[in-house]
């Protein structure tokens, strides 16, 4: 994970969640990371004071010597606009965060599970998810010995829910859908997302592009719409 672009993000407040609380608990646990911060810290107070001061300095010289004329503030006019639009771009006007394409495009993905009877381990489970109980849900299934991937699939999309991208991960990844199942493409979707959510683009991409080529569904369009985004 390459935190070092979220510096500027962090510092200058816009860093939304999960990113937020994951770029945190990196801070908290990784002192060459915070120390990294500190320095970046440091460049950018530095930079801006040293833009106020030449600023200053020229303003300065030119009253004592009586000589401002109107070429002369003009170009003042233009080495101020040259900053502020370097420091504008340097630490403001950046493309989205994978994350934040993420935020854009995902949306609760709902039950569609039928059951005959109320009995069973899936229809138990899957009463908690439909009330969007999702840790209930969860720690429900972790303490059963039985599973499907029916249930590794919602467990993954519960994980979502609760920001727990790492894990979502991890349950996507042991699904193994028939191909001809509706839910593999919903699956590949998802995972997707948690992948943009921490920020791996190389690893969503290859799911986006699996959607992409190999279906003609909603979810073709979503994928090539988030790829243009995060290339």
């Amino acid at each position: 994970m390459q935190w070092e672009e979220y510096f500027d993000d962090y510092l200058n407040d816009t860093l939304h969640q999960p990113t937020l609380s994951e770029f945190e608990n990196a801070l908290a646990h990784n002192i060459e990371l915070k120390n990294k911060l500190n320095t970046h810290k440091l460049a950018r107070e530095a930079i801006a004071r040293s833009a106020r001061n030449e600023l200053k300095a020229t303003m300065k010289s030119w009253q004592v010597q009586n000589k401002i004329k109107t070429y002369k503030m003009r170009a003042l006019a233009s080495v101020a606009a040259t900053i502020v639009i370097f420091m504008m771009v340097y630490f403001g006007l950046k493309e989205p965060s994978a994350s934040k394409v993420f935020e854009a495009y995902y949306s609760t993905y709902p039950n569609v599970v039928t059951h005959r009877g109320n009995a069973g381990l899936t229809h138990k489970a899957l009463e908690l998810y439909s009330m969007q109980q999702y840790k209930e849900f969860v720690e429900y299934l972790e303490n059963q010995s039985q599973t499907s991937d029916t249930l590794h699939f919602y467990k993954a999309l519960a994980h979502m829910e609760l920001k727990n991208f790492y894990k979502a991960i991890d349950e996507f990844s042991k699904v193994e859908f028939i191909e001809s199942s509706p839910l593999v493409v919903v699956k590949d979707y998802y995972w997707a997302l948690s992948y943009l959510a921490i920020n791996n683009t190389i690893e969503a991409k290859k799911l986006l592009n699996k959607i992409e080529v190999n279906t003609a569904s909603s979810y073709a369009k979503k994928a090539k719409a988030i790829l243009k985004q995060i290339d």
